[in-house]
């Protein structure tokens, strides 16, 4: 049954009637009460929104963080120059070479070892061939019972060769000046000045000369023919010493060979140790440049490892109250997800909270920086020095 409201209804009697206005439509009673109670609404909403902003901190525990993913330093394993085999952002596999130490003494040191063994071993091998020649002369000369050529005064064959050139030099004249002297002679035979017999005489003293130069050809020739082969000889035995002091060469090439072998070994390794890489995966943030002379332990590499992540909280004083060990909290990324955490250790001293974290009319307060490990499988959606919230 409605209700009656007696007074409500004099208070519409007594009202003057005032008429419509021209041009307008009448206003719904009915309209204007909904109207009335939107925006009581709309007020009512507004007003707990502003309260909850002011008084939210003291039903919820909330505090702003940073992500950390671990950054690692890579440094120089000894003296060079650095040649990157990786640039700023590349995703590297573990073990992949990042980079190497090259060292030019030491490098050009192994390219001149590695010439000495080649020359030394060439060497050796030479030796090796002319000792196996010496031993077929020395057996050669054994059976054609040559005599050692240090035996032989090859001074005085020069000498005995010189003497017999020089006769025959002479004996050449004396040939040529017989001659002539007998065709004088047979130009005389008709004038009676001169007889048969004294040219006979005289042709037989020519021919008297003639084999006496023949003999003196024969033994210059015979002298040429030994020095020649003396010489020869003496040539060839110069070329290869004694057997056991080539035997003594080799051996000393030998223990060379294998000093020069050691060492080549040793910096062959060195070279090898100066590549540098590492046993997990990492994402590249800065390289030095190629060519740069680094000393060791100079950092070339900054890296981060994408598996080793945590959220550090900057807690105030007034908060630490809520950070226990252990405890599960709530981690709001700027997107608006959010995922599970745990407060894993708590900082030893006080820090001044971060400038991306301080708004442009709030003061850079003293916090606690609290580690948290979030849930596994986000590493994808983390980056490092994201800020986000966290809710205790």
């Amino acid at each position: 049954m409605k209700k009656f409201n007696i007074g409500k209804k004099l208070k519409e009697q007594r009202q003057p009637l005032q008429p419509p206005e021209i041009g307008r439509e009448p206003v719904d009673r009915k309209t204007v009460i909904r109207r009335k109670w939107f925006f009581r609404i709309v007020y009512t909403v507004v007003i707990l929104l502003i309260l909850w902003l002011l008084l939210k901190d003291l039903f919820i525990t909330q505090t702003k963080g940073l992500v950390k993913i671990r950054e690692i330093t890579v440094t120089a394993p000894e003296n060079g120059y650095f040649r990157p085999l990786c640039k700023a952002g590349d995703k590297v596999e573990p073990e992949r070479p990042l980079g190497q130490i090259k060292n030019p003494e030491i490098e050009g040191e192994l390219e001149s070892l590695k010439e000495t063994l080649s020359l030394l071993i060439q060497w050796r091998e030479r030796i090796k061939e002319e000792n196996e020649k010496r031993q077929r002369l020395e057996r050669i000369n054994s059976y054609m019972k040559i005599a050692s050529t240090t035996s032989v005064d090859i001074t005085g064959l020069e000498n005995q060769l010189n003497e017999a050139k020089k006769l025959r030099q002479e004996v050449k004249q004396q040939v040529i000046h017989q001659e002539e002297k007998i065709q004088q002679l047979k130009k005389l035979v008709g004038n009676g000045v001169v007889s048969l017999s004294d040219i006979q005489a005289e042709e037989q003293r020519l021919i008297s000369l003639r084999r006496q130069l023949l003999d003196i050809e024969d033994r210059v020739l015979t002298l040429e023919s030994r020095l020649k082969a003396i010489r020869a000889e003496k040539r060839l035995l110069s070329k290869y010493p004694e057997i056991q002091p080539m035997i003594a060469q080799i051996e000393s090439i030998d223990e060379k060979i294998s000093r020069i072998k050691s060492r080549i070994k040793v910096l062959s390794s060195s070279i090898k140790d100066s590549t540098i890489s590492l046993p997990y995966s990492v994402v590249i943030q800065s390289v030095l440049p190629e060519n740069r002379y680094v000393t060791k332990g100079e950092t070339v590499i900054t890296a981060l490892r994408p598996d080793e992540y945590y959220i550090e909280a900057y807690v105030e004083k007034n908060k630490l109250d809520e950070v226990i060990i252990g405890r599960k909290v709530t981690i709001v990324l700027p997107d608006g997800n959010e995922i599970e955490g745990v407060i894993e250790e708590k900082g030893s001293s006080y820090i001044l909270k971060p400038h991306i974290l301080v708004g442009p009319l709030e003061r850079r307060d003293l916090v606690l920086p609290v580690k948290i490990k979030p849930e596994k499988g986000v590493e994808n959606v983390l980056h490092n020095n994201m800020p986000v919230d966290i809710i205790f």
